[in-house]
């Protein structure tokens, strides 16, 4: 529901003399408070002082929900509520202006105020409050609206509006005011559309397991009795302190753990092809399978079957395809049929397909005039090339020398290296004691590979029946070898714990894992080790995590040899890899024993470790009551617990449908500071403080600064 703000002319305030710090008083209201048969839509409220109404609409709330926005304002010392709606008869009205009421020249509040009346006989006086938390985390959840429904059909909840509703403070705490004698079922909504109602599946819900019964009781509260101030004094002191009976409504305490239903939109977002061997499409939510793709080009293409290597993510919503064929990387668009799950208009999956382009576009080329400079240079270069070749050729194979440099004669043209065999000549190239065999008329191209495993390759000239010897002497700088990039997730000081992880810069074809040593530093020597595993990540094929068994304070070294993997692209292989690297020392450390108090025995546990900003640091499940958290880091922590009925080691949300509550979370509600070389023991009760009072302080403080 959205409210009205009308204002009023700006008033002047004499300047001088002490500050105003006394709230507004009510004077009297039209009509007065918890009248009957209130038949007209305005009500007006007057203070003793010009007052104004504070963020009307995010304040301000009536029930039952208006369908057309309600104008509060504040008019001098008046504050005006105009209903749009049409009354409805025998009903309860309530506005609840929280602490939107303040003085006009320094905003003090008039407090916590709630005006009732009603348009029947009677009007209904019971209250029901309680507190609206975020479940994963603790945190009060301000501005939702807390909803009652009198229907107890699970449906209703889904289709109709509530019949009472309030909006909860910055503490979390709501009251629900004007309520009957009947059961109600109590919610609380993120209602992102204002209809009241759970219509939208990604709007935020809490739920109550069963049916909510209101009743009074007289309970008492202290009251205080002020001494009678003496002319002249600015302090009041206190007389007595009293116990007075009051009525109390019940239920005052209600829990509403708030959350949002593992749900999102599944549709393709986007697809885009910023480099011409890889293929992106990304997805509007996390999905349980994965699409299937099919290529769609002309049939004068020939393409590999398997074109690509995936490169997957834990929620398949961001999908990579490595191309692996040559000639569909040539190819400026690519077009495919992409079969996949798509979210429906009743909020189910259905089968659906696209068709896509993905373009990738090259750089652009250089300016028309300084391109035609270049292609005509470039021209001029290459025949004068070609000729010198053929000119030395026509000498180096006329020749009786044994040794002939040849490299000279073959470094001209293209960038390659090559040889052209004449007709009458059959040649040889013995690498290794390998030999090629060359038919007549064909070019040998002596590339990087070669002449990276040979300083001399000896070429063997047959002219006739009579062999010379010839040698090609390698350049004074020999050609540059490809390799593609290895990344080292790895520092020069470790954690004991710690994981190497490993990506390539592009998939590979072929592995070799005995090419990986571990090395242990003993004294001044390396000792080579084999008590380590190397695994694939699950998702990503290009990312290999290195488990190894590491002792404190102990130094290692990782190597690999070069040319054990191969890319999937032109038979690129690695570079030799070595890194050394250092354990911390096990007094770095701190170890905390969590003792925990108030769990079932039936249930499965794990304990958080949380750090200033709330974010987990390290998990440890609970083993016969006990959390032991061994390595931990010098630093300031705190705790949170989990009840994991799913057995996932993961905080699982909840469904309303199926009437699952989220999985119940506890906080420790102190710091706790961790030293290094310390053993520290906790004794944690975890039921100890309601829930609104467990979460530090310290962390809803930070939250908010966030907000």
């Amino acid at each position: 529901m959205f409210l009205g703000i009308a204002g009023c002319a700006s008033i002047g305030t004499p300047q001088g003399g002490p500050k105003d710090e006394t709230p507004p008083v009510l004077v009297k209201s039209k009509p007065v408070a918890n009248a009957t048969q209130w038949k007209k839509k305005k009500i007006e409220i007057e203070f003793d002082e010009l007052v104004s109404v504070q963020s009307a609409n995010e304040k301000v709330v009536i029930s039952p929900p208006q369908k057309k926005p309600a104008i509060v304002s504040g008019i001098m010392n008046t504050v005006r509520v105009e209903l749009q709606d049409s009354l409805l008869p025998n009903t309860t009205y309530t506005i609840d202006f929280s602490d939107a009421i303040v003085d006009y020249n320094e905003s003090n509040p008039y407090g916590q105020y709630s005006f009732a009346f009603s348009t029947g006989d009677s009007i209904d006086s019971l209250c029901v409050s309680g507190h609206v938390l975020d479940a994963a985390t603790l945190s009060p959840k301000s501005g939702i609206i807390v909803g009652a429904h009198a229907n107890l059909h699970d449906s209703a909840f889904q289709k109709e509006k509530f019949l009472r509703i309030a909006k909860t403070d910055d503490k979390g705490h709501f009251v629900l005011r004007g309520m009957k004698h009947v059961p109600y079922h109590i919610f609380a909504l993120g209602d992102q559309n204002r209809d009241y109602m759970f219509d939208q599946k990604g709007e935020g819900i809490a739920f109550l397991d069963s049916a909510v019964h209101l009743w009074t009781e007289i309970c008492q509260r202290p009251d205080t009795l002020w001494q009678p101030m003496a002319k002249g004094d600015t302090t009041r002191k206190v007389d007595t302190i009293v116990m007075r009976d009051i009525t109390c409504f019940k239920p005052d305490s209600l829990l509403l753990m708030y959350f949002n239903e593992d749900f999102g939109r599944q549709y393709l977002a986007k697809s885009e092809r910023k480099e011409a061997n890889k293929i992106v499409l990304y997805f509007g939510f996390k999905a349980d399978t994965l699409p299937s793709l099919q290529l769609l080009v002309a049939d004068s293409i020939e393409h590999q079957d398997d074109w690509y290597v995936l490169e997957d993510n834990p929620t398949h919503d961001t999908l990579t395809y490595w191309i692996k064929d040559s000639s569909l990387i040539k190819l400026d668009t690519i077009a495919f049929r992409v079969d996949y799950l798509k979210t429906d208009s009743n909020d189910l999956l259905s089968p659906t397909c696209d068709t896509l382009q993905v373009v990738f576009k090259k750089e652009k080329a250089k300016s028309g005039k300084k391109n035609a400079q270049d292609n005509k240079r470039n021209n001029r270069r290459g025949r004068k090339n070609e000729k010198d070749i053929e000119q030395k050729n026509d000498t180096i194979f006329r020749t009786d020398t044994i040794v002939t440099p040849l490299y000279d004669a073959i470094t001209e043209a293209n960038d390659s290296l090559f040889a052209l065999l004449s007709s009458r000549i059959e040649r040889e190239a013995l690498n290794d004691s390998l030999a090629n065999s060359l038919t007549k008329d064909s070019i040998i191209v002596l590339n990087d590979s070669i002449f990276a495993k040979n300083d001399t390759i000896f070429v063997w000239l047959k002219n006739d029946t009579v062999f010379k010897h010839d040698t090609i002497l390698p350049p004074a700088k020999k050609p540059e070898v490809k390799h593609f990039k290895l990344t080292a997730k790895l520092g020069s000081d470790i954690h004991v714990y710690a994981v190497p992880t490993f990506t390539w810069e592009y998939p590979v074809a072929h592995d070799s894992i005995e090419a990986w040593h571990l090395y242990q530093k003993v004294d001044t020597t390396w000792k080579e080790l084999h008590n380590f595993d190397l695994e694939q990540d699950l998702y990503n094929p290009r990312v290999l995590h290195f488990y190894g068994d590491w002792d404190y304070e102990e130094s290692y070294k990782i190597e690999l040899d070069s040319g054990a993997y191969r890319c999937i692209y032109d038979s690129i292989t690695n570079n030799k890899f070595s890194q050394e690297f250092k354990v911390k020392a096990e007094k770095d450390y701190s170890r905390l024993t969590v003792n925990i108090v108030g769990l079932e025995a039936s249930q499965t546990a794990f304990v958080e470790v949380l750090n200033s900003s709330d974010k987990v640091i390290h998990q440890e499940p609970v083993i016969d009551g006990v959390a032991d958290c061994l390595n931990m880091p010098a630093t300031d922590v705190y705790l949170r617990l989990i009840i994991d009925t799913n057995d996932d080691f993961l905080w699982t949300t909840g469904a309303y449908e199926e009437k699952r509550q989220p999985e119940q979370v506890f906080y420790l509600n102190k710091k706790l500071t961790l030293k290094a070389n310390w053993e520290i023991q906790e004794t944690w009760n975890i039921r100890e403080l309601p829930f609104e009072n467990q979460k530090p302080k310290e962390l809803i403080k930070k939250e908010d600064k966030k907000r």
